[in-house]
């Protein structure tokens, strides 16, 4: 719905402002015409900040310490555990199944991610002291 709204009112806002000052002074004084154009992006701007507040209140992430505990997490009820293999640091959320590819990671290091037999696993391909805090987002 959102789409359809800013499709149908930006084209008229453009077409209002290309239009505007070309028209005669006794059409721009009248008030309809006037204020369409921001009548049309406070529409925009309404549906548009709706939007935003709805997808921030699905989001799902978790700050998480380079020693394994959460620092800070939105709707991220899942636990985190730390291991090793390999020399490489493992990071695994405990009981979250489903696709790997939702999961993302925000961090400076090369990460690999994929499902275990756990959770999800993510595996940092670098020295333990390399790692730094990082985040984790899961699409909704």
């Amino acid at each position: 719905m959102w789409l359809l709204i800013t499709l149908c009112l930006w084209p008229l806002v453009l077409i209002f402002h290309g239009v505007y000052r070309f028209l005669p002074d006794k059409l721009q004084k009248i008030n309809w015409i006037k204020y369409s154009a921001i009548v049309s992006v406070s529409i925009i701007l309404i549906f548009d900040i709706y939007k935003n507040a709805q997808e921030y209140q699905g989001q799902i992430y978790a700050d998480i310490s380079k020693d394994g505990p959460i620092l800070k997490g939105k709707n991220f009820p899942w636990k985190i555990i730390k291991t090793k293999d390999d020399g490489n640091i493992i990071y695994v959320i405990s009981e979250r199944y489903g696709d790997a590819s939702d999961v993302s990671i925000v961090s400076e290091r090369l990460s690999e991610i994929y499902n275990g037999v756990d959770g999800i696993v993510i595996k940092f391909k670098c020295p333990e002291e390399e790692i730094s805090n990082f985040r984790i987002k899961i699409k909704n």
